[in-house]
């Protein structure tokens, strides 16, 4: 198993991921496919991909969403994009923090939330 350093953002979100519920953390070996690469998450489906961390240059990275990767529609899979994204070091691991929380912004109070711990296709009434 390699093991790579992290830096202080990614701690803290490792560290808020633990104490927030409806947030979940996976990690997966880079590259999982041949090219175009995807990542099938073991926690779906997702409602968002909140950050994805790995290696980049010999250096922690956080890769960007919508440039570097996207959540598939389905919310299954993590898409690398393959063309004008960057893409970790081969033979990595990369953590990838998920959504898995829908937010009612009128749940009927006023000012108020309502946070579901479902998924994106949750309904409201349950």
């Amino acid at each position: 198993m390699s093991f790579r350093r992290r830096n202080y953002s990614e701690v803290m979100d490792n560290l808020l991921t633990s104490l927030v519920k409806g947030v979940s953390a996976e990690e997966h070996p880079f590259p999982s496919s041949n090219a175009p690469y995807v990542h099938s998450l073991e926690r779906s489906p997702a409602v968002d991909i909140i950050a994805v961390y790995g290696s980049r240059n010999g250096q922690s990275h956080a890769f960007v969403k919508g440039k570097d990767y996207a959540l598939s529609a389905d919310g299954t899979q993590l898409q690398w994009m393959e063309e004008g994204g960057h893409l970790p070091l081969a033979t990595c691991r990369i953590t990838v923090r998920l959504s898995m929380l829908t937010i009612y912004p009128d749940a009927g109070q006023p000012g108020g939330n309502f946070y579901s711990p479902g998924h994106a296709d949750h309904d409201r009434g349950q």
